[in-house]
């Protein structure tokens, strides 16, 4: 009965009445049936992979359901996350922001690739990734299987009030196997990555690994074609405006040409 949403009555998780059941969707019309819950204000979302509906009514003899959208659903049902009364989610296509005035694919416009091409992630593992909310940094953070595996070795951040993605990061000290907020000693929000190990990982101040060695990163800038790429142009000296550090090697290199051209010192 992979189709069919079961509750308890109030206040009774040991009570589950026959008659508190539903058929949410076509029975039978895939393997999965419904892949998770979505709960966001006042409305309790019932995700199948490929469908979205709300609960509307929960009283017998007749509850009921209202469809939110057709041919957008959720395939890993850790991957939602709800901040603000705005759920985040990951579909088979990208990741969803389900608000009040709808649901909209936020990772097409920049990220396209990384979830439609397995370029990237393991596709076919995507229903394990999962999702938490990182209170620091105003970020809702994914856990991906990287291409060819199948531990959630990488991960991603959205970046909300900038729109922007960062990513994909891989965390090398230990392997991940789930995201999650707990509360320190003063009940603030500590963000941290559960280990295969069976430990649990929080985060710190200084941006190096585990122990204090500066971690390596590359960063790749928006190709330059001034909206005109079929021309000739001149570029002439780039400008670089970097923060002070105290130690370390920053290496730029310019790339002229077409996008396929190689970099060069």
């Amino acid at each position: 009965a992979i189709d069919t949403l079961r509750w308890t009555d109030s206040g009774m998780i040991y009570a589950w009445s026959g008659l508190n059941s539903l058929v949410v969707g076509q029975a039978g019309e895939d393997t999965f049936g419904i892949t998770g819950f979505i709960p966001r204000r006042n409305e309790l979302g019932i995700a199948k992979r490929d469908a979205l509906y709300v609960i509307t009514s929960s009283e017998n003899p007749t509850p009921s359901y209202r469809t939110v959208n057709e041919g957008i659903g959720l395939i890993a049902p850790e991957s939602v996350v709800v901040q603000s009364d705005i759920a985040y989610f990951l579909g088979e296509d990208g990741v969803y922001r389900w608000t009040g005035e709808g649901i909209t694919l936020i990772s097409e416009a920049k990220v396209h690739p990384w979830f439609t091409t397995s370029d990237t992630f393991n596709r076919s593992a995507f229903d394990t990734a999962v999702g938490w909310w990182d209170q620091d940094e105003k970020a809702y953070k994914l856990l991906l299987p990287a291409t060819g595996q199948t531990t959630l070795n990488r991960w991603v951040a959205y970046y909300p009030e900038q729109d922007i993605w960062l990513g994909p990061h891989l965390t090398g000290a230990f392997t991940p196997s789930y995201g999650l907020v707990l509360e320190d000693a003063d009940d603030l929000a500590l963000p941290c990555l559960a280990s295969t190990t069976g430990f649990i990982w929080k985060k710190q101040a200084t941006r190096t690994d585990d122990t204090a060695t500066a971690i390596d990163f590359d960063v790749t800038t928006q190709f330059l074609s001034g909206q005109t790429p079929d021309i000739e142009k001149v570029w002439l000296q780039p400008s670089v405006i970097s923060k002070i550090e105290a130690a370390g090697t920053l290496t730029i290199t310019p790339t002229v040409g077409g996008l396929g051209a190689s970099a060069g010192t």
